[in-house]
């Protein structure tokens, strides 16, 4: 039995076809850069899911009779009052968080929570909306930490801080250039295969 995609799990394409980093191209430089240990990639999935889910939910009181360049001045404002206690909060928890602290704020600034948030957000339905906003923040953790763990192993020779090798197997996985490479190379794979299925998607989407 096929479920429906905006029927019985509403926003489950924010899980890889329309994943904000593999998809979207959001969010990239810190997926890039700040990925290159589980526990930098544990601290941007943090403050990105606490960030975007409050900036979300807070947003959706916005009246949408409001004008569109307020409500994203609103958006932004927002998002840049969650992120003082959320930054905090990180810190307390994970201990030295200037690993990625050069990057965290663009968590709070980018476009997901500006000039996208509505294209993104604008479901009327409570059910799509927390259904698109879970998957969603599903999707760009799954990457993060995939690409968090993957660096750290093979570039540190480690898990969670944890030494598994005697010398790692690609230490230059560990740079800021090898993450970008890294991460396109992810996307360029994610977009070949919805390429490929794309004709069957569509035809299972013109069914349901």
């Amino acid at each position: 039995m096929r479920l429906r995609h905006h029927d019985s799990l509403p926003g489950t394409s924010f899980l890889l076809r329309r994943n904000l980093i593999l998809s979207e191209g959001l969010i990239a430089a810190p997926a890039a850069v700040c990925t290159d240990s589980v526990t930098n990639a544990l601290i941007v999935c943090f403050v990105f899911c606490c960030v975007t889910a409050l900036t979300v939910l807070l947003g959706a009181l916005i009246p949408r009779r409001v004008p569109f360049a307020i409500r994203i001045l609103s958006y932004s404002v927002i998002a840049a009052l969650v992120y003082i206690p959320t930054a905090a909060a990180a810190d307390y928890l994970f201990g030295d968080i200037s690993a990625a602290s050069l990057y965290l704020p663009l968590l709070s600034g980018g476009l997901l929570l500006t000039s996208a948030h509505d294209r993104l957000f604008s479901a009327r339905r409570v059910k799509t909306l927390l259904g698109r906003l879970i998957c969603m923040l599903l999707g760009v953790c799954a990457v993060l930490l995939g690409m968090g763990a993957l660096r750290e192993l093979l570039g540190a020779g480690a898990l969670c801080g944890t030494k598994l090798m005697a010398s790692p197997l690609m230490p230059v996985l560990l740079t800021p250039a090898c993450g970008l490479i890294l991460l396109g190379v992810l996307c360029a794979v994610v977009s070949a295969g919805i390429r490929a299925n794309g004709e069957e998607c569509d035809a299972d989407d013109s069914r349901d």
